[in-house]
């Protein structure tokens, strides 16, 4: 089980990573106006998901160098509605699994998403 675990784990770091540059490119090119990370939680985070697991993660992004909070904000909440959106569209087989977010802002206590 640690074997298929850890696959199942990779595969789903590799899909979120893939979805990320995608969006990101789409809407900003190379560089997004926030530095923005896509923690695992949970037993993703673990790197123990199973084929009945969903992927717990934790969106955090930190304004870049010049960026207002708003703008910064605002793109990483766009990402995040984006990324959920993508990742929710119907596949030729049954979806594999689904994802629960949080978006949280760097600096502690400080929310930019509901």
């Amino acid at each position: 089980m640690d074997r298929v675990g850890g696959a199942v784990s990779d595969l789903t770091a590799a899909t979120l990573a893939g979805t990320l540059r995608a969006v990101v490119r789409e809407g900003w090119g190379d560089v997004l106006p926030t530095r923005f990370a896509v923690i695992g939680m949970g037993r993703f985070g673990g790197h123990e998901l199973g084929y009945g697991s969903d992927a717990d993660v934790l969106f955090v992004h930190e304004p870049r160098d010049g960026v207002g909070e708003r703008e910064a904000g605002d793109a990483a909440n766009r990402v995040v509605a984006e990324m959920r959106r993508l990742l929710a569209l119907p596949a030729p087989i049954r979806r594999c699994w689904s994802t629960r977010t949080c978006v949280r802002r760097a600096s502690p206590g400080r929310w930019c998403g509901p």
